[in-house]
């Protein structure tokens, strides 16, 4: 006698996304130069936001880049660390833009430059990235 197996059928509930892959940077210069020659921006201390609606077939709803400026920044390790701090608070805090985007059905191009003060801590940046991304939010919802 054959032993039987009983095949059962998981369902998956679709879990966040605590990745920041390649795809899902903003890179390449014709991009860069289409966001920051078309786009929008707003100063949200201690960022400078710039994004743009853009129609490209993308897998994922928003591309991001993260800088520093190296004119107020003048150490390499200080500008890294900002960078690495931005991209750590935007990785964790992301779903929300993903979900509204997808529920409106855009794709946005996104740049966050930092103009605070270097000694930011990891609490304070995730604090600010959060509220950016809010405002960000209301301001794809006027447009």
């Amino acid at each position: 006698m054959p032993s039987e197996i009983i095949h059962k059928k998981e369902i998956k509930v679709m879990e966040p996304r605590y990745k920041l892959t390649k795809a899902e940077r903003l890179s390449g210069r014709k991009r860069i130069e289409h966001l920051y020659a078309k786009g929008k921006s707003f100063h949200s201390v201690p960022f400078r936001v710039t994004w743009c609606f853009t129609i490209t077939n993308e897998k994922f709803p928003v591309c991001a880049m993260f800088t520093a400026p190296k004119k107020k920044f003048k150490k390499a390790v200080t500008r890294n660390r900002l960078k690495r701090l931005m991209r750590e608070s935007y990785r964790k805090n992301k779903n929300t833009l993903y979900d509204f985007l997808k529920e409106k059905g855009k794709i946005i191009h996104l740049s966050f430059v930092f103009t605070g003060d270097a000694t930011i801590t990891y609490a304070d940046t995730e604090a600010k990235i959060i509220v950016t991304l809010q405002r960000l939010m209301k301001e794809i919802n006027i447009k």
